[in-house]
């Protein structure tokens, strides 16, 4: 009986190993050492995004870009750039944003969907 049993166990733990060991072969390293998905989405988030500083969020999300996006100031209002320099929203935008939430940061997916852009700056509303 006490080598069935050892038998179990060693399958057990063998199993365990191959379901963790799948779970980490899933992400892959990203900025500053997140870990960032390896296939998106994972999840959504959706807002308006805000300045804060010179950095973007989504309410109190800090939203850390995929790797090569840049935040910057343009035309009057922070944006956000990809690997290409292609300004993909800014400030004020309406946005859906797949990717993940890593405590109070969003580990965000560069598949960003610009729902409503906001006004020119100096357009009347």
């Amino acid at each position: 009986m006490q080598g069935a049993q050892g038998h179990r166990l060693t399958i057990r733990l063998a199993c365990a190993a191959i379901l963790i060991g799948l779970s980490v072969g899933a992400c892959g390293a990203g900025p500053s050492g997140t870990v960032m998905p390896a296939a998106c989405p994972l999840s959504e988030t959706s807002g308006v995004l805000t300045a804060d500083g010179d950095r973007l969020g989504i309410a109190h999300l800090l939203i850390r870009w995929p790797d090569g996006w840049t935040v910057r100031q343009a035309a009057g209002r922070l944006v956000v750039a990809d690997q290409g320099g292609t300004t993909r929203a800014g400030a004020g935008d309406l946005v859906r944003l797949p990717g993940g939430n890593a405590g109070d940061a969003w580990i965000a997916c560069p598949d960003l969907h610009v729902l409503s852009p906001s006004a020119p700056a100096g357009s009347a509303g």
